[in-house]
């Protein structure tokens, strides 16, 4: 079994430093893979933001999602792009990618665009005989609901960051930043994360044992999407209630 969750999480990098790091490590990875004789599952952590693209207000399912990729009037393979990209200056890559983006519906997000790139290169890929491929695409992984305990994290990526922001008095609530307050925020606790993970490689494996292996890889979402809905102005709520509670030393004077 590999599973590979390693990644640049940066959201709007450089094309060619998310490409080096997300979409080229894991071509990395795959080829090493193909060296492996008793491999039968190969999990790729991919994330949500891989279908940013996708229409306001529809349902994503758990699927590949086509990828038109043109460059100077020419369309071509993922690994046709990639190549290209890499062989230019990298200022000439943003360049031609900047509006790509914006006619694929990513926006600025040019680290979910890689991530797109690098699921097309894992579905692709041919890892060898009997070997199952799975893909999970997390949501905005948040501290753990219950294991090892509550609250548990060790960093500040993601949403956790934007709490502390407003923990430490750098905004005072929603009318300071430019999200509307009935934004449905998709949050997932590490932990649920972690166990989807090892739950879906373990599915992957009894496939691959009686050799019902079909090419395209097995996706599956890890969010909370309208299970657990949440709008933004609730976690306004929440925030300003257990900081007040429970006050940081080094907060700025004007949100105690």
């Amino acid at each position: 079994l590999v599973v590979h969750c390693a990644a640049d999480i940066s959201l709007n990098p450089s094309i060619q430093t998310t490409l080096r790091h997300n979409y080229i490590s894991t071509q990395h990875i795959l080829n090493l893979a193909q060296h492996m004789p008793h491999l039968r599952c190969f999990l790729h952590m991919s994330t949500f933001g891989t279908v940013f693209n996708q229409p306001w207000l529809s349902s994503v399912h758990e699927q590949l999602y086509p990828l038109p990729l043109n460059l100077n009037n020419q369309f071509m393979t993922h690994v046709e792009f990639v190549q290209q990209l890499m062989s230019m200056p990298s200022e000439t890559a943003d360049e031609l990618v900047r509006p790509m983006l914006e006619r694929l519906g990513f926006g600025y997000a040019a680290y979910a665009f890689g991530k797109s790139l690098t699921e097309q290169l894992v579905a692709a890929a041919d890892i060898g005989q009997g070997v199952s491929k799975v893909i999970v695409r997390p949501s905005m992984v948040t501290a753990t609901a219950g294991e090892p305990y509550p609250r548990y994290l060790t960093g500040y990526a993601g949403f956790i960051s934007y709490i502390m922001a407003y923990a430490v008095g750098l905004f005072p609530g929603h009318q300071s930043v430019a999200w509307s307050a009935d934004l449905l925020l998709d949050l997932i606790p590490c932990d649920v994360v972690a166990n989807l993970t090892l739950a879906a490689a373990a599915a992957g494996l009894p496939n691959s044992a009686a050799g019902l292996v079909d090419a395209q890889p097995v996706i599956y979402h890890a969010t909370s999407s309208h299970t657990r809905v949440l709008e933004m102005y609730r976690v306004y709520q929440f925030m300003s209630k257990f900081w007040r509670a429970n006050p940081l030393p080094y907060a700025l004077p004007d949100t105690r």
